[in-house]
């Protein structure tokens, strides 16, 4: 009567407290490839923002109303805050995605419906059209770009940003790149093959945080933040690194007054402190100087 699952034992990964900090800091150094002598090429990052359409933005403050309104009576209610959960996820990405229609989901149950805010006249959202301007001022000057683009997978919009580049950049070289298409060990030969024939690369930040050397672009587009620093900084770090011959340019967009702007600024008091600790200078785009 004795059945056995298939379920591993918990294991006890590695960590440390951190009230041992105060005693590893006096006896840690941290150093840089700049302490060893080398010089790396110039790191110029910016933050762009854009406005929404009025379309746009009218959605995106009723959905924001409507779902902080429902979230909020059930987490009264029922004690239940996963409902907080849909409305940030739908906050944080809708606006990307608002060239379709989308249910919103929470257990099954239809929260809300959001229709499609472009149209036949004006099928380009802000973002995509700043994208594509981005795109054709780096291939003007000889240099490609990397955009990383959170919304891959089961709300994956890289098919439309192809289809956006091929209708404003028709010159474009457009690629991209997902975890499905192959191992990991054969991503950096795929990309190092395929780049010389590509303009754009859309790829999740995620997939090419580490082990990559992508130097073969100078510019990078984080077209959606991802919500973790050491994310954000391992894949940039990807393109500057040793063997970048050229100046590196990263630009983070955001839509005006919406969640995601608020998140760059988050992340810019992460940066700060990050940077602090290891004794650089807290100067960029994301950190505010004042």
């Amino acid at each position: 009567g004795v059945k056995r699952w298939n379920v591993r034992p918990p294991d006890e990964l590695a960590g440390v407290s951190p009230a041992v900090i105060r005693f590893l800091l006096p006896m840690t150094l941290f150093g840089k490839i700049t302490d060893l002598g080398y010089i790396l090429p110039p790191l110029v990052d910016q933050v762009v923002t854009v406005k929404m359409t009025k379309a746009q933005k009218k959605q995106y403050e009723a959905a924001n109303d409507e779902l902080l309104d429902k979230a909020m009576k059930r987490l009264k209610q029922d004690k239940d805050p996963g409902l907080l959960t849909t409305w940030f996820t739908t906050l944080r990405y809708r606006p990307m995605s608002a060239f379709r229609p989308e249910e919103v989901m929470y257990q099954g149950e239809s929260i809300m419906t959001l229709p499609p805010v472009v149209t036949a006249e004006s099928p380009w959202l802000p973002k995509e059209m700043k994208l594509a301007e981005i795109v054709s001022a780096n291939m003007a000057r000889g240099r490609k770009t990397l955009v990383f683009v959170e919304q891959t997978g089961t709300r994956d919009i890289r098919d439309r940003l192809v289809q956006a580049l091929n209708a404003l950049v028709p010159e474009a070289s457009v690629q991209t790149l997902s975890s499905g298409d192959m191992k990991p060990a054969k991503r950096e030969l795929w990309i190092a093959r395929h780049a010389p024939g590509m303009d754009v690369l859309l790829v999740n930040a995620g997939l090419v945080k580490t082990g990559l050397d992508l130097v073969m672009f100078n510019a990078i587009v984080f077209y959606e933040t991802n919500t973790s620093l050491y994310t954000v900084w391992q894949s940039a770090r990807r393109v500057w690194r040793l063997g970048q011959k050229h100046e590196v340019e990263v630009s983070f967009l955001a839509y005006e007054e919406t969640v995601e702007a608020q998140l760059l600024d988050y992340m810019g008091e992460n940066m700060k402190h990050s940077l602090f600790l290891y004794g650089d200078n807290a100067a960029c785009a994301l950190v505010d100087s004042g």
